[in-house]
């Protein structure tokens, strides 16, 4: 419920921004917010700031997901699975794109005793996961709940997992 204008000059004030607004004190003018919604199609973005993150962006730093361990399926596959896939469709349209860096969780990997730094195999396609998700019910998803979970404890785990 926060304007963006308000949210982003808060979270520049924060200290670990310091250092930069030393050595390049211009940088922070260039950071701009676009409201937009990591559920919606297009992520909910107006088409002036597509053509502005078309044209512009370079690099594009994920880190939007629910951090709710007991959230419904079909959300937890909206937001986390869901809103990766729309946002990596928006980073493929644009010109600058170097990189992509996606902000995830061990917790992801929590069933294992011993987690190593690198992508684990899943046990449910993705697309598959998202094909559940635009297909069922939200009832019948919590009814074959636990067999679309097998070893993840809760949908936060598996859906970033995925």
């Amino acid at each position: 419920g926060t304007d963006p204008f308000i949210r982003l000059s808060n979270l520049l004030s924060e200290p670990i921004f310091n250092v930069l607004k030393e050595q390049d004190p211009h940088s922070i003018a260039r950071v701009l917010p676009i409201s937009g919604d990591i559920t919606l199609p297009g992520l909910g973005i107006n088409e002036d700031d597509l053509q502005l993150l078309r044209e512009n962006v370079s690099v594009v730093i994920h880190a939007a997901a629910t951090v709710r361990f007991d959230e419904p399926l079909e959300v937890a596959l909206n937001i986390n699975l869901g809103g990766t896939s729309r946002l990596l469709d928006l980073a493929e349209t644009m010109h600058q794109i170097q990189a992509v860096v996606y902000v995830s969780t061990a917790f992801s990997n929590c069933e294992r005793s011993f987690i190593d730094e690198k992508v684990y195999p899943v046990m449910i396609d993705p697309k598959g996961a998202l094909t559940l998700h635009s297909t069922f019910r939200p009832e019948f998803l919590q009814r074959i709940l636990p067999e679309i979970l097998q070893t993840k404890p809760n949908t936060y785990t598996l859906t970033k997992h995925l």
